[in-house]
């Protein structure tokens, strides 16, 4: 019976101190932070980005299945880069364009 007296003691103390915990109200209190935005420089900003299938004006591009992928110089680099995919990957549509005559040239592979 003694047993059961110390355990309704326990009982009722853990009981009377759950009370004062809910009772007691906990203050946070949040401090604050300033972040510095980082000064860029206007020589940093990136260069504005040409428009997807722009054409040069000058040169000669390498168009791959109707979208424009690289800018050459002369035709014989054009088209030596434009057979090697051509060789690589045959399904690949490869026109060499010519910006000074606009016109283009459909690469096919040597028989």
């Amino acid at each position: 019976m003694a047993a059961e007296t110390k355990s309704a003691e326990a009982k009722a103390e853990a009981k009377a101190e759950a009370k004062s915990i809910e009772s007691k109200s906990v203050e946070i209190k949040f401090a604050e932070i300033k972040v510095a935005e980082p000064k860029v420089a206007e020589s940093k900003q990136k260069p504005a980005s040409k428009r997807p299938n722009a054409y040069p004006s000058e040169g000669f591009a390498l168009e791959i299945d109707g979208k424009v992928k690289s800018e050459h110089d002369s035709l014989e680099t054009a088209q030596e880069r434009g057979l090697a995919l051509k060789t690589k990957y045959p399904v690949l549509q490869v026109v060499v364009y010519d910006a000074v005559n606009k016109t283009r040239t459909v690469l096919e592979l040597p028989a």
